[in-house]
């Protein structure tokens, strides 16, 4: 089996979490969930033999699809397809909830396309000293050693 690790800024994550479920969860991940579970992902996969785990950031993904997805392909030895790209023609199990959810942030941020950008750095902007102090408490050598310090 090879295994994808998908990492992405923990401080976009605690936004994420505030905004879709709520403040307590926001707490939560920012406290101690976050380093947690990229920790444990990043463990298992240095316990793997060369080969069966990859590591892709978030923000890669977002502002480089097709470099990526290439590189993810190449791992899971899988051939090359353009459809990759254009992932929002095909039908989703996504739940109209999260349809709508997502159609309303890409609507406020002013984006039309299915990849958007500007959830990269937003909770930078956005996190109020309370979740920023618990993130960089709990994580602060982890965001440092993933460059998201």
């Amino acid at each position: 089996a090879q295994f994808v690790h998908l990492i992405r800024d923990g401080h976009d994550v605690v936004a994420s979490h505030r905004d879709r479920w709520g403040y307590r969860s926001a707490l939560r991940v920012a406290r101690t969930e976050w380093v947690r579970f990229v920790n444990a992902g990043r463990k298992f996969g240095a316990a793997l033999p060369v080969g069966r785990y990859h590591e892709l950031r978030y923000e890669e993904l977002v502002e480089a699809p097709e470099e990526a997805m290439r590189s993810l392909l190449a791992f899971l030895e899988e051939p090359w397809d353009e459809k990759v790209l254009r992932f929002d023609e095909a039908d989703h199990d996504a739940t109209e909830r999260y349809m709508r959810f997502t159609a309303e942030r890409r609507r406020a941020a002013g984006e039309t396309s299915a990849i958007y950008r500007s959830r990269i750095g937003a909770g930078r902007g956005t996190l109020d000293p309370v979740l920023r102090g618990l993130l960089r408490a709990s994580a602060r050598p982890l965001l440092r050693e993933l460059g998201y310090a």
